[in-house]
């Protein structure tokens, strides 16, 4: 590359030794590197001279990396300069996504790996030159365009082979367009593909194995005592390995936090029907009442008792409720109190080959030998594996079961089918559980339906607030089969169908 054909690349940081390294390290791009000492001076520079990428440093005085990317990129002329935040801290979600948000094409993390940062610039200078070639090519055909234009008008005949000389260079120009167009597509389809998760069967005991090595020296250190019972036959779930472990690694981690040294905690795996459910016990500070319903929520922190100094940022759990619920699984918590221990329950879908789904299916048909009546049964629930799931097993048990993913299909269905039972989750979309069940009860067939709450929330106040709305019983998931089906034998014989009724 001629000296004339180099571009620019910012290096903005207001440490010198750090600008130092980064000269190091790019310097075998062969580009012309351009020093920032400051957010302000990186916006002289930007004003001054066009810049293929800038490197940006996040912690900066004064004003930082995410204030002075909104700036040059709220600048017309910058609006589409690719930016690499540099960090030295670690990046939470939520800093990745305020990042993007000021315009973060990528991240790299301090101390700088210089094979990574050299190729991460390397492909964004490439990606501006192929548009200033385009630009270039954009101009020749603007141009050749514009001759075209006047040989039409002034030549006519007497120039008709320049003419179709210029049609010959419109036609390459097209040609290599189109090319170009085609290889920048292939080339962001290819990053996005690499980007995305893509997800392989993985064995259970492989998750818990790697999730213990990531825990295992914070449970040495607080010398706890952990036990894991995980089942000899070969259980697999269909998921992204890294991230499981990483979700399964956050729940012990946050047991062995928040349990003082010397602690007990356990890890039990069981096959449950269509699922693998995994129980993390712990003997530690507990939850309390009122943060249990929360327990889950973005920047949620326990009370820290433990003796174990923590400044986390109350992320943690949020994300493994989001990566569990990615692989169509589900997590619970419970907790008698402070000071009485916690139990975090994971269920994730089994992954399970033909035979193994024909014999649950045949232990499913056998489970009870005595007569069951046939009941009208409605079951609402948002997630989807889990409203199958139930749907099926009361199918096989001989009921008729209508379906329903959310709260408004919910209301519909039972207005025209007139279910002798509901099975309501309470979190639904549109319209709650406590809402459809109040609006069933309001009409004259709905005062003799058996209405059934199915939440994760277990507590007196939830109870109380389930019969204020109407339900019958309450029920915690994950759901006990045996006490459903022992609710179901409770009940009176079989009620015949009404007429159908409009939904109203």
């Amino acid at each position: 590359m001629g000296v004339n054909d180099r571009v620019n690349i910012l290096l903005v940081d207001d440490q010198p030794a750090r600008l130092l390294t980064y000269q190091s390290i790019l310097s075998d791009l062969g580009q012309n590197l351009v020093l920032a000492h400051s957010g302000t001076d990186a916006l002289d520079k930007l004003l001054r001279e066009e810049f293929a990428v800038v490197l940006l440093d996040v912690s900066m005085p004064e004003m930082d990396g995410f204030e002075a990317a909104q700036l040059i990129h709220a600048h017309p002329r910058f609006e589409k300069t690719p930016i690499i935040f540099v960090t030295g801290i670690h990046v939470s979600e939520l800093d990745r996504l305020r990042g993007y948000k000021a315009g973060a094409v990528d991240y790299v993390s301090i101390p700088v790996v210089p094979e990574i940062l050299r190729s991460k610039v390397a492909v964004l200078v490439e990606l501006y030159c192929k548009r200033r070639e385009l630009r270039e090519l954009n101009r020749t055909l603007a141009s050749a365009n514009k001759r075209l234009s006047e040989a039409n008008l002034t030549l006519q005949a007497e120039k008709n082979r320049e003419l179709e000389s210029l049609n010959a260079t419109l036609q390459r120009a097209n040609a290599e367009l189109e090319r170009t167009n085609r290889s920048l597509q292939n080339e962001v389809a290819e990053r996005a593909r690499a980007e995305q998760a893509p997800r392989e069967p993985v064995e259970l005991a492989t998750l818990i194995t790697r999730a213990v090595e990531t825990i295992q020296p914070l449970i040495q250190e607080r010398d706890h005592q952990l036990t894991l019972q995980v089942p000899s036959e070969s259980l697999r779930v269909n998921g992204d390995p890294t991230r499981l472990t990483q979700a399964l690694g956050n729940v012990l981690g946050n047991a062995a936090k928040y349990t003082d040294r010397g602690g007990r905690i356990e890890l039990l795996c069981s096959r449950r029907g269509a699922d693998i459910e995994i129980r993390v016990r712990d003997n530690g500070i507990g939850i309390s009442a009122e943060l249990l319903p929360r327990i889950f929520d973005l920047f949620t922190q326990l009370d820290h008792r433990s003796d174990y100094s923590s400044s986390g940022l109350g992320i943690g759990l949020a994300l493994v409720r989001r990566l569990v619920e990615m692989h169509g699984g589900s997590i619970t918590a419970h907790s008698a109190g402070v000071g009485a221990g916690s139990e975090f329950v994971l269920r994730l879908p089994l992954l399970a080959d033909a035979g193994t789904c024909a014999e649950a299916e045949a232990e499913l048909r056998c489970s009870h030998d005595e007569p069951t009546v046939s009941r009208r049964i409605l079951v609402a629930d948002d997630n989807a594996d889990a409203l199958e799931s139930l749907a099926t097993v009361l199918r096989l048990r001989g009921h008729e079961v209508y379906s329903a993913p959310n709260g408004a299909l919910a209301l519909e269905t039972a207005v025209r089918h007139m279910p002798e039972v509901a099975l309501l989750d309470i979190g639904m979309p549109l319209l709650d559980g406590y809402e459809v069940a109040r609006r069933i009860r309001a009409q004259e067939w709905g005062k003799a339906v058996t209405l059934v709450a199915l939440t994760g929330w277990g507590q007196e106040s939830d109870r109380r607030r389930s019969q204020e709305a109407g339900f019958d019983t309450h029920l915690v998931k994950p759901l006990d089969l045996e006490k459903l089906t022992a609710l179901l034998a409770r009940l009176p014989g079989h009620t015949p169908v009404p007429a159908e009724m409009p939904f109203q």
